[in-house]
């Protein structure tokens, strides 16, 4: 499997102290180009907490649907906890989804796709200096065509528990 992305993220707003409360807005586009995932999406991403890190918000994706990197830096206080809340609303058009479309180069199993997903992820992350834990919920828009797949109606939520160990 080969996938190509490119990912840009600005931050468009903050207010607050870094080391104490504070706010920031980032926008984010990404473009995916491969025999996984072949699609475009924008999102608006928010944290709002106490001591947060600087950087972006991570969002937990699967392999190939756009960048994964370590979206944070180190905070104001690095020897202080943080505790923030994180919300990104995303919107993505999908050309190719080999999840939903089945193989590249050879017939295989494939359902309907709706080509238009929006998504809204929550987190509440807690780091300390060499360690974290992330929970989040994704909701998303029906991805399938469910009026031929009604088994997928309602299926389009899911909560994930991220423990990091820094060194």
């Amino acid at each position: 499997m080969i996938n190509f992305n490119y990912m840009r993220k600005q931050k468009i707003w903050r207010r607050g102290d870094p080391a104490g409360l504070s706010f920031d807005t980032a926008i984010n586009g990404n473009v995916g180009l491969g025999n996984l995932v072949t699609q475009a999406s924008t999102a608006l991403e928010m944290r709002f907490g106490h001591n947060m890190p600087r950087g972006f918000v991570y969002v937990p994706d699967p392999i190939g649907w756009s960048m994964h990197y370590k979206a944070s830096l180190k905070p104001a206080n690095p020897r202080a906890a943080s505790f923030y809340a994180t919300l990104v609303l995303r919107g993505s058009a999908f050309a190719h989804n080999i999840f939903l479309d089945g193989n590249t180069f050879s017939d295989s199993h494939s359902v309907d796709k709706e080509p238009l997903v929006g998504q809204a992820i929550a987190g509440l992350h807690y780091d300390r200096e060499n360690w974290g834990i992330h929970l989040n919920v994704l909701i998303s828009s029906d991805d399938v065509d469910t009026s031929k797949a009604p088994a997928a109606e309602g299926q389009e939520r899911l909560g994930t528990i991220d423990v990091e160990w820094r060194f």
